[in-house]
């Protein structure tokens, strides 16, 4: 179980990785993951709100999810960027206040990133509300 965390909206395009980490995250005790594939419906969901965190992998359909990283990053949710790429150039592109894992990703790994995510408040702080 990860504190605070109930509901996490996943941006990955490649379908496979997406089922993965719904199962994932399943696994480690989250009610509800929405995944997605697209930036556009990645924007609608964010838009309807109701989640805890975001999963986004930084490379959706072969450009940079840079929008969507910025909205998320301003609505103050808990964010983990995904990779498959390595490069600093790639390090540089994730918010401060969000986590970033280079793909493959295990399930410890995960379950780490979130729970630290989970103890932060929305200015990337440690959390101190009851």
């Amino acid at each position: 179980m990860i504190p605070n965390i109930e509901r996490v909206l996943v941006l990955e395009d490649d379908l496979l990785l997406g089922v993965v980490l719904v199962a994932v995250l399943s696994s480690l005790g989250v009610d509800y993951v929405e995944h997605v594939r697209t930036v556009p419906e990645a924007f609608r969901e964010l838009e309807e709100g109701g989640y805890d965190a975001v999963v986004v992998d930084l490379w959706i359909e072969g450009k940079r999810a840079t929008s969507f990283l910025r909205a998320v990053d301003e609505s103050g949710l808990p964010m983990l960027v995904t990779s498959g790429f390595e490069s600093g150039d790639v390090v540089r592109l994730v918010p401060k206040n969000a986590m970033f894992l280079q793909k493959p990703i295990s399930t410890e790994q995960m379950r780490d990133a979130l729970i630290t995510l989970s103890s932060k408040g929305p200015d990337g702080a440690p959390d101190t509300r009851a």
